[in-house]
């Protein structure tokens, strides 16, 4: 925590730097209240950042924060009047610490992966922009030349500095001196590898932040080809077409069990807890199972997902697992056909099956599509080997609902 204040110090002493110095080198008359009031500020954040980091401070990096802090722009300036606008250059070397903003934002665990890379350059840019502006102010503005209205002179510089940067320039300001020449070509070659640059991870970085829209319409382009090849009826492509598109707005087209395998066990156990201890919950059986014992539980459930009007389990199958709705809705049938209920979102069924090992009594089948957590009753007897005063408690669980269903 202490790093990530020292961080956001030496952040805003760069930026409040880099707007106010280069304006003081290129338009500076006499002393006004805000250069007491920014060399303050610089001094004081140079100061606490070097005396609360000493230990994580090079030599180097010491000097160059003592450098920073001198207000050499106010002591000298007495002595060398408007010639001391000069002494304000060094505060410049405080830029660096725009770069600090990277390593400040990847430390923020609630932002964006993405975003903590394209704000960096929301400040650094128009900061390089500014500068390089009050550069070619400095050195006679070119055929633009000075204006009485300083800041007619300063848009004027923006616009050749923005212009040069982004492309060659338009030639309606142009360099008239050597030097001018000389900075001049040296905007346009840094611009071409800057803007270059930033152009291209800006790009880069907008497509990863819908990564997943892009893998799910490189997923849908194969299967369409894969239709279009083996000439699958046009009913059946609109039906694969909706699975697809309930895959994609259901779960933004990733597999939960391929991002929770990526995961360490425990990582894993407590995700699951999060996301589905309100389903297990709720079953008879596992009402008064210990913390520990419902981690594991949860940590065997696998997802599956069912399409409108598919069977879940038929009437006399075998009982193997029990069902958790997770989201759509299921209906009830007798072996005869009657409906007997409808289950919803955070209903459970089939949780006899887990411990008795007596075939369904009724069917199941899906009304709409449905994101369903499965459990294997062998996955239970896993986990009730490494709890064994639990399995008094099932037993008893299912005798008392064998009953109830009887009667």
């Amino acid at each position: 925590m202490k790093q990530r204040w020292i961080s956001i110090l030496r952040i805003t002493a760069a930026i409040a730097a880099g707007v106010w110095f280069p304006l003081r080198v290129v338009f500076f008359d006499a002393l006004v209240p805000a250069d007491f009031a920014v060399e303050g500020v610089v001094f004081t954040i140079a100061m606490v950042s070097l005396f609360r980091n000493t230990s994580d401070t090079s030599r180097s990096e010491m000097w160059l924060s003592v450098l920073e802090s001198v207000p050499l722009f106010l002591l000298f300036y007495p002595a060398l009047g408007s010639s001391a606008e000069l002494l304000a250059i060094p505060k410049i070397l405080l830029l660096r610490h725009l770069f600090r903003i990277r390593d400040l934002l990847d430390s923020m665990d609630s932002l964006h992966p993405v975003l903590a890379r394209i704000l960096p350059l929301s400040a650094i840019v128009p900061i390089v922009m500014h500068t390089v502006a009050c550069g070619w102010i400095f050195l006679g503005s070119g055929t633009a030349g000075t204006d009485p209205e300083p800041w007619v002179e300063y848009v004027r510089a923006l616009y050749w500095t923005v212009a040069t940067l982004a492309t060659v320039g338009y030639g309606d300001i142009s360099a008239t001196t050597p030097l001018q020449m000389l900075y001049a070509s040296i905007t346009m070659v840094g611009g071409v590898a800057f803007f270059g640059y930033v152009l291209s991870n800006v790009a880069a970085m907008l497509a990863r932040m819908d990564a997943a829209k892009e893998q799910h319409s490189a997923l849908l382009d194969r299967v369409e080809t894969f239709m279009r090849f083996n000439r699958v009826p046009p009913e059946m492509r609109g039906q694969i077409r909706d699975y697809f598109r309930y895959v994609w707005e259901s779960r933004r087209g990733y597999d939960d069990s391929f991002v929770l395998s990526s995961l360490p066990q425990k990582l894993r156990s407590d995700l699951h807890l999060y996301l589905n201890s309100g389903l297990i919950g709720k079953v008879p059986i596992f009402r008064d199972a210990s913390p520990e014992m419902l981690h594991d539980v949860l940590a065997e459930l696998k997802t599956l997902i069912v399409v409108p009007e598919e069977i879940i389990f038929h009437s006399g199958e075998p009982a193997e697992s029990m069902y958790f709705i997770h989201r759509g809705s299921v209906g009830v049938y007798s072996a005869q056909g009657e409906q007997l209920a409808i289950l919803d979102e955070g209903s459970f069924f089939g949780e006899t099956a887990l411990i008795t090992a007596n075939v369904r009594t009724a069917t199941l089948r899906a009304h709409t599509y449905c994101d369903l957590y499965v459990l294997h009753r062998s996955a239970l007897e896993t986990v009730i080997s490494r709890y064994p005063e639990f399995r008094t408690h099932i037993e008893k669980t299912a005798q008392d609902r064998l009953r109830m269903r009887v009667a």
